[in-house]
């Protein structure tokens, strides 16, 4: 019990910080364009943003490396072993997203007015950073989850199917609910930017399209979310009809904090820039994705375990000792041999 709440607490925090971390450079994009049209607020409130989301992307890291060595035993090392130039390049594509972020920032707070040229030229790095990172990572881990409980088809080295892999419905479905997630908890890191820029001119309206930009993602999860239940197999089915309590619990109890996060978040979107309606925001949402990992842990089939089997050892032939048994004692057969008449003859 213990170490499956360490695991789902563990999980929520990586995705949350993931999320940030992919869709927030984005944003980023847009807080320039609005600084380059007079919002200073906009620009300080990117200049916030582009560096929460390289801390998170560190932050985020730390809990996926441990994540890994708790699930290593339990199918992640041989789904690993399916994707191996995948993974590599996965780990490059990270250090490559990660130099760009830091590189956006740094070049953001040394000029933060430059020329349009300049700044069409620096809105590449996050548009770059955001991308990569929206497009290699989900895949990847949706298809390690997938084969570590043995839910795909594919047989052997998975790289050269990753592009049928990404047209599966299961797949698909998963990486457009991770997109949406992104985008929404990337909404909510722009509003809580543009609330420490106040009380300037402009702040007001960074929290209110922050919060327009995840009520409209969150909306969207809904028919994204219908989908990837619809994608599950008829043993997740089972679990959510009762035969899993907690797992059924987490769900429906997830659905009502979702309610709560829309009326929040439509509070947001109206003009309601308080702290207060911010916070209860963020908090919301956080609880959210605690409860939909819960439940969709519970659902999903469990994990196969590693059996490490021992070497069979050969042994070396060795013929086993032949014994002759004599049908007749020595002196017996020697008599028989003398009374014959043919050697009796020979004899004399």
């Amino acid at each position: 019990m213990l170490r499956e709440f360490t695991l789902q607490l563990l999980l929520s925090g990586h995705l949350m910080c993931m999320n940030i971390a992919a869709a927030g450079p984005w944003l980023c994009i847009l807080c320039e364009w609005q600084e380059a049209r007079g919002n200073q607020s906009a620009g300080q409130a990117g200049r916030h943003l582009a560096l929460l989301a390289c801390i998170l992307l560190v932050v985020g890291t730390l809990p996926g490396l441990v994540l890994a060595w708790m699930l290593w035993d339990h199918g992640l090392s041989g789904a690993l072993a399916r994707v191996p130039s995948r993974f590599t390049f996965a780990l490059w594509e990270l250090l490559f997203s990660a130099l760009l972020m830091g590189g956006h920032v740094a070049w953001w707070r040394r000029n933060p007015l430059p020329t349009r040229r300049q700044r069409r030229l620096r809105c590449l790095l996050p548009f770059l950073a955001g991308g990569n990172s929206l497009y290699h990572f989900p895949l990847l881990l949706v298809v390690l989850a997938q084969a570590s409980r043995g839910q795909l088809q594919q047989t052997g080295i998975l790289d050269p199917h990753f592009r049928e892999l990404l047209l599966q419905g299961a797949v698909a479905s998963r990486i457009g609910h991770f997109v949406l997630a992104a985008i929404a908890a990337s909404g909510l890191a722009y509003a809580w930017c543009g609330l420490r820029c106040q009380p300037d001119p402009g702040a007001r309206q960074l929290v209110t399209t922050g919060g327009r930009l995840a009520l409209a993602a969150t909306l969207l999860q809904v028919p994204v979310g219908t989908w990837v239940l619809f994608e599950l197999p008829h043993s997740a089915w089972d679990r959510l009809t009762g035969s899993d309590l907690a797992g059924s619990l987490f769900l429906w109890i997830s659905l009502l904090a979702s309610v709560w996060l829309l009326h929040t978040l439509t509070a947001l979107a109206l003009g309601d820039t308080s702290r207060k309606t911010l916070y209860t925001a963020i908090w919301a949402m956080l609880i959210v994705i605690f409860l939909m990992t819960g439940a969709l842990r519970r659902m999903s089939p469990p994990r196969v375990p590693i059996v490490t089997r021992q070497p069979c050892r050969e042994r070396p032939f060795t013929e086993a000792p032949v014994t002759h048994t004599a049908l007749y004692p020595a002196s017996q057969l020697q008599r028989t041999v003398l009374s014959s008449p043919i050697l009796s003859g020979v004899k004399a």
